[in-house]
């Protein structure tokens, strides 16, 4: 079969490599399709993400969906042409986190297209558990269905402060991927009131005209005429700034979602956070639980996905369309690999 496999920085090729051998609770996927994280962007350009290196070949990408060719032997959640979504978090299924159901806190959790020797899923076909697919139904496209787990991120960041559900006056600091998927998560519910919050116009363009009908405000041109009475917040940014906006727009008894990571040490106006009694809540990944519920919204058509990504490229394409998400050269946040 063939794959995408990764080499070092800036040095990926089209290879041909062994079909995957099945096991007994797997289940053999004919890849489809594979969303281009940022993650995938680091790697190929760095070669690392924070800790985890490229030190030897991989093959990356892990936002991805297809159809069940094979099944082992004891497999009873799925069947031969189903069509599915693959959760690519693994936890190791033995420790308090994985059984209490949070398993993205597993101290020995694998991820999917992660070094040092997880494979992901810029290839043809994986093996993969068969618990940790999640079936999709026939009006959700395979392209959609890649969208579930960047989706996935989203919502757990959603359920750490409160969920969905309520009359919400919402601030989201990033208008990315993330912070794209966190207002369509939120815009399901149209009793929330969404702002969004970036350095930059077309971004928020983009998000008022694609997610909702409601405002997007320039961090550092208009910080005067930001809301100031929020009682939910996202930081997707990463940065100082990003995350001090938020808590100096949040009415008392606000809660922020941190989710947006930073390359550095991050400094934080604690002291509004003591006075206004705050509450900041860190959210990593997602759990099994989190994405199975987001691929739900999905079937159910409860979530637009439609208008976030451009698909259409060939397995061959990956290295460029790596590059081109890197240089920005597409209008919508997403690229989809169409395998």
């Amino acid at each position: 079969m063939k794959a995408q496999i990764l080499y070092g920085k800036e040095d990926l090729r089209l290879k041909e490599r062994p079909m995957p051998t099945v096991k007994d609770r797997e289940v053999l996927i004919r890849v489809k399709a594979c969303g281009v994280c940022k993650s995938d962007v680091d790697y190929y350009f760095e070669g690392r993400v924070a800790d985890f290196i490229v030190e030897k070949p991989i093959v990356i990408g892990h936002e991805a969906s297809g159809i069940v060719e094979g099944i082992g032997r004891s497999v009873k959640e799925v069947k031969i042409g189903d069509r599915v979504s693959v959760i690519p978090l693994i936890g190791c299924r033995n420790c308090d986190f994985c059984l209490n159901g949070t398993e993205n806190l597993c101290r020995n959790r694998k991820f999917l297209g992660c070094p040092p020797d997880t494979q992901g899923c810029y290839q043809e076909y994986i093996a993969h558990p068969a618990d940790l697919v999640v079936k999709i139904n026939d009006s959700v496209t395979y392209e959609e269905a890649a969208m579930i787990e960047p989706s996935s991120i989203a919502y757990n960041g959603i359920k750490v402060i409160g969920g969905i559900e309520g009359n919400n006056r919402i601030g989201i600091v990033g208008a990315g991927t993330i912070g794209l998927l966190i207002g369509a998560l939120l815009n399901s519910n149209k009793k929330n009131k969404i702002y969004f919050f970036d350095i930059d116009e077309k971004k928020l363009s983009f998000a008022v005209s694609n997610i909702l009908n409601s405002k997007g405000y320039v961090i550092g041109k208009d910080d005067n005429n930001l809301p100031a009475d929020l009682n939910m917040a996202f930081d997707v940014s990463g940065s100082s700034t990003g995350v001090n906006v938020a808590i100096k727009r949040m009415d008392f008894k606000g809660r922020i979602s941190l989710i947006g990571w930073s390359t550095g040490e991050r400094s934080t106006d604690l002291n509004t956070v003591v006075l206004k009694e705050l509450m900041l809540r860190g959210s990593s990944n997602f759990t099994v639980k989190t994405f199975k519920e987001v691929a739900e919204l999905v079937n159910n058509g409860k979530v637009n996905l439609k208008n976030l990504f451009k698909s259409g490229f060939k397995l061959e394409d990956t290295g460029k369309v790596i590059i081109d998400v890197k240089n920005k050269k597409f209008e919508k946040p997403k690229a989809v690999i169409n395998i």
